[in-house]
């Protein structure tokens, strides 16, 4: 289990071998509102020995380094910064791409764009500037995306995203 902070506030990851074993893991988090990640498998556990919010069933990718093609369109140009990229519009942010946690292997990866600014490639830009950044410190791009998601999902199999995990079941822990 990881109990740690990131951009979204604690986050604990709760890996098991059995659903029985979920109060005592849940029991040792340190109190305060926290974002958790599982297997959707210890859902139900979860939800059975603590209140919860936000429930959503994700899908989990991991980037195909041979599928993988950097996007160059002029429309999509990012600019990296530290922990996320950019795209602006005018002076405006209109698209972010944040790393949300790091390991030394791998990274996870969150995409927003400003309503008025969808459908113009910039998200795919965002993205497609922190996939190589990652890419060239050896680094493996993760891509969580609620399984209704669709814009989301075809956006990251688009970059050479592909499933790599069954779905994760994510919420809040409230106290």
């Amino acid at each position: 289990m990881l109990d740690g902070s990131s951009e979204i506030g604690p986050v604990a990851i709760v890996r098991a071998s059995a659903a029985a074993v979920v109060p005592d893991l849940l029991g040792a988090l340190r109190a305060g509102r926290k974002y958790l990640m599982a297997p959707w498998e210890l859902s139900a556990a979860i939800q059975s020995v603590s209140r919860v919010d936000e429930v959503a069933r994700n899908r989990v990718f991991c980037v195909d380094r041979e599928n993988f093609a950097a996007d160059t369109a002029p429309n999509g140009a990012a600019e990296v910064e530290p922990n996320s990229a950019v795209a602006t519009v005018e002076g405006a942010v209109a698209a972010r791409c944040s790393l949300l946690w790091q390991s030394p292997h791998f990274a996870e990866l969150s995409v927003f764009t400003e309503p008025p600014f969808r459908r113009r490639g910039l998200a795919r830009a965002v993205l497609s500037a922190m996939i190589s950044e990652l890419l060239h410190k050896k680094i493996t791009p993760l891509y969580i995306a609620d399984r209704s998601n669709r814009v989301s999902i075809r956006l990251a199999e688009s970059l050479g995203f592909a499933r790599c995990a069954g779905d994760e079941f994510s919420c809040y822990l409230v106290d």
